[in-house]
């Protein structure tokens, strides 16, 4: 006697035929899946599926996949799933003109403008190519363009405030750790010790005591520039002598 279940669609899976198996009594079927993987299903998982009109799959997300077929995502557009390929992806076309590029799922999902592996070139020439001159940083500006790269930035003559010159790269200036011609730079050595106990600016003196009793209740030095509206060195100098005074462990 035939099967009747055989032959029954269930979402993306088809009914193919009855096996000896058997799940909690019931029986276990071989079913094949638009994407075209075998998988075991029990007669009541698949009636529970139809029961809810639930879109059963062998796992692949068949439906959801291309669901997302001609939509744009960065720079890439979907034009198909690639069946071929060892992981999973899909053939695009790119913005910058390649066409039919297998691009992996992950990287589409995690990338913020997800590209056929252009963007980064695009990044890294737009990063080359940024003029600062006449800039400021701190006390430095940018005086001169240098035929220098470091990894994907340009490197520039900088110009410091108490005299002296030093290169830095676009990258370094613009995140801000780079903001004088060095640890000897006479301007920082004077920033660095303005705030003390003896300090005749009465307004230095209070902020000396306020970086102390923020430091000694551990708040993060980012924090103290911030809500202070000092540099890192004074706040570095201060910490080194609560250090020195036993009242704080080095990190």
């Amino acid at each position: 006697m035939s099967d009747t279940f055989v032959g029954t669609r269930v979402g993306n899976l088809v009914v193919v035929e009855a096996t000896e198996e058997r799940e909690h009594e019931s029986i276990v079927y071989l079913c094949q899946c638009d994407c075209g993987n075998h998988i075991k299903r029990s007669r009541r998982h698949l009636n529970a599926a139809l029961k809810a009109g639930a879109m059963s799959n062998c796992g692949c997300n068949y439906h959801n996949r291309h669901q997302v077929i001609g939509h744009k995502f960065g720079l890439l557009t979907i034009l198909a799933w690639a069946e071929e390929a060892e992981v999973p992806s899909y053939i695009c076309d790119c913005n910058c003109g390649e066409t039919g590029v297998v691009v992996p799922l992950s990287r589409i999902k995690g990338s913020k403008n997800p590209s056929c592996g252009c963007y980064t070139k695009i990044v890294k020439a737009a990063n080359f190519s940024q003029d600062i001159m006449g800039k400021r940083f701190g006390n430095l500006v940018a005086i001169q363009a240098l035929e220098k790269r470091n990894w994907r930035y340009r490197v520039w003559l900088c110009q410091c405030d108490c005299g002296n010159t030093r290169e830095a790269t676009v990258g370094e200036l613009n995140s801000g750790n780079t903001k004088s011609c060095g640890l000897d730079c006479e301007i920082r050595r004077k920033e660095r010790f303005k705030y003390r106990a003896k300090a005749a600016d009465p307004e230095h003196r209070n902020k000396y005591y306020k970086i102390r009793k923020l430091l000694l209740n551990h708040t993060p030095v980012s924090q103290i520039k911030r809500e202070l509206h000092v540099g890192e060195s004074p706040v570095h100098h201060i910490k080194n002598e609560l250090i020195a005074e036993g009242l704080l462990q080095p990190n």
